[in-house]
């Protein structure tokens, strides 16, 4: 197992139950809000939230302080994984310096280890867009391994080209640039937005300032 801080997978806490949002390509509700800046659900009620009582925590592999890996339901692959905050929170945008750094420290254990053992590079993405049936947003980066083989100019260019025919256009930051500063210089500190994060740690920043959004547009590109 890889891990960004102690595996406590095994402990009598309960978490959310998977959202099922990623097989579905649905808009988001026409009546909903374009963006909530306050979360209106309870944590309790939240499907990523380890208050639930409907956590599934099976499908957890570890667990850190303030981020959490687990499994996703309807996985792209087997080895797709998911990693979530530990607080309600609803956007990459919104975590603080402290979980930053054990989410890279995460990701960089799965890089290693898919690296090593699959000979595969990892791509991100972020859906901080409202999904069909969802009353409340709480973050989660999707971590797909890709082949090593496949550059991060090629799945660059997928993204934009599959783009192309939806109207969504990205916004490009090199590896230098940390993740929270990509989003804001992509004006998106205050609006819903899709990242994508290439294996060469470069990013992708879409801006969704409309409805009509395709949910499932990442994963479609990713498979």
């Amino acid at each position: 197992q890889t891990t960004g801080g102690g595996d406590k997978g095994t402990q009598s806490r309960e978490r959310p139950r998977r959202a099922q949002e990623g097989d579905r390509d649905e808009a988001p509700d026409a009546k909903r809000p374009k963006r909530q800046a306050a979360q209106p659900l309870q944590s309790g009620s939240c499907w990523f939230c380890f208050a639930n009582p409907a956590f599934e925590k099976h499908l957890v592999v570890s667990i850190g302080e303030n981020v959490y890996l687990a499994l996703p339901k309807g996985g792209l692959i087997p080895e797709h994984v998911l990693l979530v905050s530990m607080g309600h929170v609803a956007s990459f945008y919104e975590l603080d310096d402290t979980a930053i750094a054990e989410m890279d420290r995460f990701k960089c254990a799965l890089r290693q280890c898919y690296s090593g053992k699959l000979g595969c590079s990892l791509l991100l993405f972020e859906r901080n867009i409202w999904g069909p049936k969802q009353t409340a947003k709480h973050m989660c980066l999707q971590v797909v391994p890709v082949p090593a083989s496949t550059s991060s100019d090629q799945c660059r260019q997928l993204f934009e080209q599959e783009g192309q025919k939806h109207r969504i256009s990205f916004s490009h930051a090199g590896p230098e640039k940390p993740v929270k500063t990509a989003i804001a210089d992509a004006g998106c500190s205050s609006s819903n937005y899709l990242l994508v994060e290439l294996p060469d740690k470069s990013t992708l920043v879409h801006r969704v300032d409309y409805r009509g959004h395709p949910f499932a547009f990442a994963r479609q590109v990713c498979a």
